[in-house]
């Protein structure tokens, strides 16, 4: 840049500007930034006729420690795709792993402006767990289509955008 008659702040300037874009190019080649994760309590379980359920608040309009703003619009868009999903017991999606499944009762609530969730715990030992208070805690997963920059009274941002609960 400098032979380019660019004096030599002017230089770093430009090459820092060129290396910040860059290892944001690389960081949208690696799709591992679409996969989020987030811990939310159990905050209810009964076992009934009809079986052993879980409910919760999977996701509220926030922005995470990581920087990543849910926002209502988002939520209330997705919300329906964390219904009838698989419940593992970790994070390896395998056949063996399955310990129940999230119910049709997952939905928008506009007044707490969140996604609640229902959850049917098939496996006994994990409804053991739950009773025993051993497992009080779950894992809400999604993938997102793009996080988005804004700019705003607290400085940069980045919200999701094309949530899709897993």
């Amino acid at each position: 840049q400098m032979k380019k008659g660019n004096s030599k702040m002017s230089a770093q300037k430009i090459c820092g500007e060129i290396e910040k874009k860059s290892r944001e190019k690389e960081m949208m080649r690696n799709e591992s930034w679409k996969v989020l994760n987030f811990v939310v309590p159990i905050q209810n379980a009964v076992k009934n006729q009809e079986g052993f359920f879980i409910k919760g608040t999977a996701i509220n309009e926030t922005t995470t420690r990581n920087g990543v703003k849910y926002i209502a619009d988002e939520l209330l868009k997705s919300a329906n795709s964390l219904r009838n999903k698989p419940i593992l017991k970790d994070h390896k999606n395998s056949v063996d792993h399955i310990v129940g499944r999230t119910t049709n009762n997952v939905g928008f609530n506009p007044t707490t402006r969140s996604v609640e969730f229902e959850g049917l715990i098939k496996d006994e030992k994990m409804q053991k767990m739950i009773n025993d208070g051993l497992i009080t805690n779950v894992s809400v997963g999604a993938v997102v289509a793009d996080l988005v920059k804004e700019d705003n009274d607290e400085g940069e941002i980045v919200i999701a955008k094309g949530i899709d609960f897993v």
